[in-house]
């Protein structure tokens, strides 16, 4: 018959062992941000079709109706 005064234990460290990844990564996780920015502070058009940010940390934005840049 199995003694079940060991099993405790090493059950209780199997749990913390499957569980212990999961809160380091819960911790790591990046907080994100969005902002919406529309034709009242100068963009060209409310639907961006694509962004750049060059060498000089100027942001690139193509719209319909033309590029911008914006340096934040």
């Amino acid at each position: 018959m199995p003694n079940r005064n060991l099993n405790k234990p090493l059950l209780l460290l199997g749990a913390i062992a499957l569980l212990f990844p999961y809160f380091l990564c819960g911790q790591s996780a990046p907080q994100w941000q969005f902002d919406h920015y529309d034709g009242s502070v100068g963009l060209a058009h409310d639907y961006v079709l694509c962004l750049y940010q060059d060498s000089r940390q100027i942001l690139w934005a193509g719209t319909y109706r033309g590029l911008l840049a914006w340096d934040g």
